[in-house]
């Protein structure tokens, strides 16, 4: 029956051999009965041959909706709904119209739930008219209207809501604003939402639960021109969020090379430290992007250590990333930093082998006779390890 009403083709087809057909819902309705409600001769022909007869009464079969609707006692997918919003779920205007002739009370209530159902069914319609009834949002309810049709996608829709008065930042209490939820998508169409909300006057600096805005999410999923948009809308590209890290940094942890320097040519802090007071250059070279971490340091990022004392150059040194860690000595930075442990970059790129980063270290004059809290050289762990090529190297050194 509900293939029938939507008029899928497909489900009727594969439903067909293997339902009863004969069943009947709780108005006395017939699978050939939904099959006249929507003019579908073909279908008619067709149930008819099968054995089916209509229980319409005439005023059923002149095409008006049958109204006040009637629920059975269980296994009813709506049968703890409202007449009024399950007219919802349909096309048009038409059910909605007759259940409120019927029970013209029947709406008080039920106008936040009314106007979702509406939005959630692509009733376009019932939300215009809805929408001029002063249909408002329920903001206690999980979800809304707006967000809803924000996350699956529908900028049509979500305009609707935005021209006929619904706020550009309300949400559900298990929702966030809906401009976060279209930081989450991807492509054209979340640009078009981005520009309808923020348009509408959407606030660009929203916050999530776990203090996250728009332009962090946007930034950790590469989104170039949504991240752009926001910032020409005023969003604060310095906010951080409760690991104090800010949208620059989750460029730089994602590989947003782009976002990176865009980023860096706008008002932000660029040697803002997280919790564990690492910047975004170390976040880059720790995650490996040493594209971001180019980008960073042409913008003169900062190469003091974190609160372990861990810099961007052990750790370049320590994943063999090569040109991080000439392009860092380039710039000026100090290869005998020491680590909470002792460690130095030297240290770091012994004990992993890495025999271009250890020869770039020594070229700039590394001291290779440091040793850490353990008392070991580079040398020795290096030895220890029998990294052969390693220890030539150091061993050349004295």
């Amino acid at each position: 029956m509900y293939a029938i009403g939507r008029q899928h083709a497909d489900g009727i087809d594969a439903l067909l051999p293997v339902t009863d057909i004969k069943q009947r819902n709780a108005q006395g309705w017939s699978a050939l009965d939904w099959a006249m409600r929507g003019d579908d001769n073909a279908l008619v022909i067709r149930l008819r041959g099968m054995g089916l007869v209509s229980s319409r009464r005439a005023s059923m079969a002149s095409g008006k909706p049958a109204v006040p609707l009637q629920h059975s006692n269980g296994g009813d997918l709506y049968g703890n709904w409202p007449d009024v919003l399950i007219a919802g779920t349909r096309d048009g205007t038409e059910l909605f119209d007759a259940v409120m002739q019927s029970n013209s009370s029947g709406l008080r209530g039920n106008e936040a739930a009314l106007l979702l159902v509406a939005v959630q069914s692509d009733n376009n319609a019932l939300i215009e008219r809805l929408l001029m009834r002063g249909a408002s949002v329920n903001a206690d309810a999980d979800e809304t209207p707006l967000s809803w049709a924000v996350r699956h996608g529908k900028p049509g829709i979500a305009q609707k809501l935005l021209s006929g008065g619904i706020k550009p930042d309300t949400h559900g209490k298990s929702e966030t604003a809906p401009l976060l939820d279209v930081a989450r998508t991807h492509g054209p169409v979340a640009l078009e939402l981005v520009n309808a909300l923020l348009k509408a006057g959407a606030n660009p600096d929203s916050r999530d639960r776990q203090g996250r805005t728009a332009l962090m999410i946007g930034a950790q999923a590469k989104e170039a021109p949504l991240v752009e948009r926001l910032l020409q809308s005023g969003a604060n590209s310095e906010l951080s969020d409760h690991n104090n890290r800010t949208a620059l940094m989750y460029a730089a942890m994602n590989g947003g090379e782009d976002l990176v320097r865009l980023l860096t040519t706008r008002k932000t802090a660029i040697d803002k430290r997280d919790n564990e007071g690492n910047t975004a250059l170390m976040l880059a070279v720790a995650a490996g992007n040493a594209d971001a971490a180019t980008a960073l340091i042409a913008a003169s990022a900062s190469t003091q250590g974190n609160k372990s004392g861990v810099t961007a150059l052990m750790l370049a040194a320590a994943a063999g990333q090569d040109s991080v860690v000439k392009k860092l000595l380039s710039a000026g930075m100090k290869p005998d930093a020491q680590d909470r442990y002792g460690d130095t970059a030297l240290i770091y790129a012994a004990r992993n082998g890495r025999l271009t980063a250890v020869h770039a270290l020594l070229a700039a004059g590394v001291d290779a006779g440091l040793r850490n809290n353990d008392h070991a050289s580079a040398l020795d762990i290096a030895e220890r390890l029998a990294f052969k090529e390693v220890i030539a190297a150091l061993a050349q050194r004295g």
